[in-house]
């Protein structure tokens, strides 16, 4: 309980440091108001479990709780994912009873922190802050998909957590600033890792973005590479576990590639359109037909974050196409950072699955896209496009009942 509740002091300083009075306000309403609802689909989703006869849900979810448990019980080991499962076990070790429930609470809260350290960069980019709120902390499929207990809501946390860093230090302006910058993504590249094998070219990535957009002298750039690379020395001097993390990538890639391989040419072409697509609230509601895991309240959540999802798309759509590069900030380091992790992101699982991932992947592509589009396009007037949207709804519609 003493991290969930140091993430709930976090979200408070956050916020504080939103610096127009007007938006800081409307950061902190519905956050308050999300919290809520956020909180009753956490105890019906509960109270389904415990019908069940589970106390956590399926799969991953239960292999995770497994090994918590048996880290509480004092037997250590290598695990896969580890750095969820240590996160895991001191949550439980700071609370008043073990609980997986606080796991629960835990990827809400860590969800909540990443779209609202999220809006403190989009407020800075002048960007859509509230558009960017209501599709995020109201989506019943993204708040289903990473509150169970697995560590995609950790991951976009670590993500968010890379770039918000990054602003704090840009205010700063100093050399010291940045190579205490350098060294942080490389421990956060190392954390990164140890939740998603390819995950830790998310900070590696970033320190470029870094070195192009400071504008500081050559010399100094220079001395932050050099700084940059003696730091690694030193990490490999002190036997950080590098061939482990060359031996899992070596291991994870070709069954990657192996995966993309067996798709047929018109699989890898609708890869991308259906991770963007799917579930669907078609197969949402269906889900026990589609789904190998599934409760009834995931079905419901997702059913209506689908549909959540699908009008979001369609105006996402519609305002690219209709303004154009009007208000657009395509250069800014929030806007490229959050974009290229996209696209990483979306090349992997579509190779990886054909498209058809599990929801936590959708939870946190969901999040991605709403914070790349709202750091980048402003809604002026939802009436000057609704006749988009409207018929961008009805393509995805047809579309997904066709290739979904």
């Amino acid at each position: 309980m003493l991290i969930l509740i140091l993430i709930s002091v976090c979200l408070y300083k956050v916020i504080n440091k939103i610096s127009d009075t007007k938006i800081r306000k409307i950061v902190t309403k519905k956050l308050l108001i999300s919290i809520m609802f956020q909180l009753f689909l956490l105890i019906i989703y509960r109270l389904e479990l415990k019908y069940l006869g589970r106390v956590v849900y399926y799969s991953d979810a239960e292999d995770y709780w497994r090994h918590t448990l048996e880290y509480l019980s004092g037997n250590y080991y290598s695990a896969y994912n580890e750095v969820y499962i240590w996160i895991c076990y001191f949550i439980q070790k700071s609370s008043p009873f073990v609980w997986v429930g606080w796991n629960n609470i835990y990827n809400i809260l860590i969800t909540n922190l990443s779209i609202i350290m999220c809006s403190y960069i989009i407020s800075i980019e002048k960007g859509e802050v509230k558009q960017f709120l209501n599709f995020t902390l109201f989506n019943p499929l993204v708040i289903y998909a990473l509150m169970r207990n697995l560590k995609d809501a950790t991951y976009l946390f670590f993500v968010c957590l890379i770039i918000y860093v990054y602003y704090l230090v840009k205010q700063i302006q100093s050399k010291f600033a940045w190579m205490f910058y350098f060294i942080f993504c490389i421990i956060m590249s190392i954390f990164l890792y140890g939740i998603r094998p390819w995950a830790f070219l998310t900070s590696i990535v970033a320190i470029y973005f870094i070195i192009e957009k400071i504008k500081i002298r050559s010399i100094t750039k220079l001395l932050l590479i050099g700084f940059f690379i003696f730091f690694i020395r030193i990490i490999i001097t002190l036997n950080v576990n590098f061939k482990r993390m060359y031996d899992s990538v070596n291991l994870w890639l070709p069954i990657v590639l192996k995966s993309a391989q067996s798709l047929t040419l018109l699989e890898k072409i609708l890869a991308i359109p259906r991770l963007f697509l799917g579930p669907g609230p078609f197969r949402s509601i269906l889900g026990h037909e589609y789904f190998l895991f599934y409760t009834l309240t995931g079905n419901i959540m997702a059913f209506l974050g689908s549909i959540f999802w699908w009008i979001e798309l369609a105006i996402i759509l519609s305002v690219i196409i209709t303004y154009g590069n009007i208000d657009v900030n395509k250069t800014s380091v929030f806007s490229r950072y959050m974009f290229y992790n996209l696209i990483l992101f979306c090349i992997i699982y579509s190779m990886a699955y054909g498209g058809s991932s599990e929801l936590r992947f959708r939870g946190v592509l969901y999040i991605m896209v709403s914070s790349w589009f709202f750091s980048v396009y402003k809604i002026k007037n939802i009436n000057q496009i609704i006749v988009h949207v409207n018929i961008f709804l009805l393509i995805i519609t047809i579309g997904s009942l066709i290739f979904g």
